[in-house]
């Protein structure tokens, strides 16, 4: 189940390392410091409870289930992706961590994660900048590593 393919950049570990955790959590608009538990995963798919961590500058509400089947769900050394209908990620970097908390707390005090806000949308792309880049280092798109394997490049 998690053994390496030929061609993958990111060796597969036992998700359930991951348990009690500390991450980021994005999922479309949402940005969150969470703490990850109850993970179960099959042959087929993995689960996790993830519990949101009140910050200042993200958003803190409502713990949620997510998973997702292993065939859409990179999961690398410090970041899970699932590529599914709601493209979440964790990212469980320390240095991707703190960036993202520092950068919350540079947000005025009584600035509220909203998205109805004026100034959301700037904000926003501040808190997901060093999550996207971290990303294209660390978690290719599916995609590439399909076209690396079957195609050589």
């Amino acid at each position: 189940m998690f053994t390496r393919m030929e061609g993958d950049l990111f060796p597969h570990s036992d998700p359930l390392l991951m348990e009690g955790r500390h991450a980021i959590f994005t999922e479309k608009w949402i940005i969150s410091y969470v703490s990850v538990h109850a993970i179960r995963s099959t042959d087929r798919w993995v689960r996790a409870r993830i519990y949101p961590i009140p910050t200042r500058g993200l958003y803190g509400k409502n713990e949620i289930e997510i998973g997702c089947i292993y065939e859409y769900l990179t999961l690398g050394k410090e970041i899970w992706a699932g590529y599914g209908y709601c493209r979440w990620s964790l990212y469980f970097a320390p240095q991707m961590i703190d960036e993202v908390l520092r950068t919350a707390a540079s947000f005025p005090d009584d600035w509220i994660y909203d998205p109805a806000d004026l100034t959301f949308d700037a904000r926003h792309a501040a808190l997901e900048k060093p999550l996207r880049e971290y990303a294209a280092r660390e978690t290719p798109h599916p995609d590439h590593l399909y076209l690396k394997r079957h195609s050589g490049i």
